[in-house]
């Protein structure tokens, strides 16, 4: 017989740590790691959607069914984030939305000389 997946042991109670955030995401509760507000009329699979963030990542021994451990998150930001600390995350988000490199300039890959002529398809 085969172990379950860490998240599906209890489904009921990480549905409800879901529903939880939802209603204070509706209160106005920012994103946890860029600061923005979230909209929940965005679907899922769509980067500005809502997740369930982890403080201590799953994969470091944090458990995603405690209220201590989870926080409101975009998804883009939650990927970004992946196993890493909350305060890198929010350093790399910021410096992403920035639109800032971390490649130096002198290292940074230049264009060919060569013009763009034709498309080949």
């Amino acid at each position: 017989m085969s172990t379950p997946s860490r998240y599906a042991q209890n489904g009921a109670r990480r549905r409800q740590i879901v529903a939880r955030h939802r209603a204070r995401v509706r209160a106005g509760e920012p994103c946890a790691i860029c600061g923005r507000p979230i909209d929940l009329d965005v679907p899922y699979p769509q980067p500005w959607s809502f997740v369930v963030d982890e403080i201590v990542p799953v994969a470091h021994g944090g458990s995603p069914l405690l209220w201590s451990n989870t926080e409101p998150a975009h998804r883009w930001c939650n990927g970004i984030k992946s196993t890493r600390s909350l305060q890198w995350a929010r350093e790399e988000v910021a410096r992403q939305l920035a639109g800032v490199s971390r490649i130096p300039d002198e290292r940074r890959a230049k264009p060919s000389r060569a013009p763009f002529t034709r498309l080949d398809v």
